[in-house]
């Protein structure tokens, strides 16, 4: 749908009139989409995967975000850090907003200081992570480790980062999310999470069978964990927590 909803809309609606059995869709917007997959989801099984529409009421799976984000800031306070920025997309969907949300109540949780100023919402982009936080690590103010919302904003930081002339993790630290597989070849290597994304498929196509197979009208809501990916950008250097 190229982020589309109104396209979205339009190949939902052809499914539905060329009488495919059910849908396994991963909703482009939390409201904009929201019609669209209730109407679809009158007609045929829909099940949600990865993100969801609002009030829809379907089956859904994907990762648990909140759980990511709370191991992302175990970590980081773990290495003896005391404040973070968050880089992410605008508030378009589900897990973009449960990763902002997410970063924030670990962060209270764990004792490590947020900033308005610090929180940066544009597109999910290299280009938008490395020029987004070049003013918030040039400041003399600037904070301990930068979050991003996925691997692609955090290589952009880690690109600010090396422009500006900062030591990735002396200076500061940077996280990622989803373990593309540049993440692991950046400079340095980028610390992020990883999703079960073999066992969400597996559990999206078991909740479609299901739907279609049998008198099930279950909304089923299925939020697998994931795996905190420890690489350099995190670690290899002491780093002593102020006093």
């Amino acid at each position: 749908s190229r982020s589309d909803p109104e396209v979205e809309a339009q190949r939902l609606r052809s499914l539905v009139s060329r009488q495919v059995d059910g849908i396994i869709i991963s909703p482009c917007h939390g409201e904009r989409s929201a019609e669209a997959v209730r109407a679809s989801a009158r007609a045929i099984p829909v099940v949600q995967l990865d993100r969801f529409a609002l009030d829809t009421h379907t089956d859904w799976v994907g990762v648990d975000d909140d759980a990511a984000q709370g191991m992302i800031m175990d970590h980081l306070a773990a290495q003896g850090v005391r404040s973070a920025a968050f880089i992410s997309s605008e508030l378009t969907n589900s897990s973009t907003e449960l990763r902002r949300a997410g970063f924030f109540r670990h962060a209270e949780r764990v004792g490590i200081r947020t900033r308005d100023e610090w929180t940066l919402l544009g597109d999910y982009s290299i280009d938008w992570g490395r020029e987004s936080s070049r003013s918030i690590l040039a400041s003399p103010t600037r904070p301990d480790a930068v979050v991003g919302a996925d691997d692609l904003i955090a290589l952009g930081v880690l690109q600010s980062c090396q422009a500006l002339g900062l030591s990735v993790p002396g200076d500061v630290m940077v996280t990622g999310f989803d373990d593309i597989p540049f993440s692991a070849l950046s400079n340095p290597p980028l610390t992020t999470i990883r999703q079960p994304q073999e066992r969400i498929a597996a559990e999206a196509t078991r909740l479609l069978d299901q739907a279609m197979n049998s008198d099930h009208t279950g909304t089923a809501h299925i939020a697998l964990q994931p795996e905190l990916v420890v690489r350099q950008s995190t670690v290899g250097h002491a780093r002593v927590a102020a006093v």
